[in-house]
């Protein structure tokens, strides 16, 4: 058997490569001084305030592309919404939106 590529999978890393090309002027207009790096990572890194020793804040996103598609070919998809509790995302645990306060 072959072993599976990106593109078998559906990415094109061309067409991304392509994307941030084209995003990456936009992006930089909202550059703040305490930005580490540059567009193109799978995170960002942003400096902290001085009175701390060496910090960086790192934050990521996670698409949800290649997860929806292995739940549709499982055949598990649809509202997921955990009874009694607000799960990760602040919801009423009941499947009704939260409210605002």
């Amino acid at each position: 058997m072959d072993p599976l590529t990106y593109r078998d999978a559906g990415v094109d890393i061309q067409a991304g490569d392509e994307a941030v090309r084209r995003i990456a002027r936009l992006a930089d207009a909202t550059r703040r001084p305490e930005v580490i790096g540059g567009i193109g990572g799978f995170a960002a890194f942003c400096g902290i305030p001085p009175g701390y020793t060496e910090p960086v804040l790192v934050s990521s996103t996670d698409g949800v592309g290649t997860k929806l598609k292995v739940a549709f070919l499982a055949g598990r998809h649809g509202p997921r919404v955990p009874r009694g509790g607000g799960g990760r995302h602040g919801g009423a645990g009941d499947g009704r939106a939260p409210r605002g306060g």
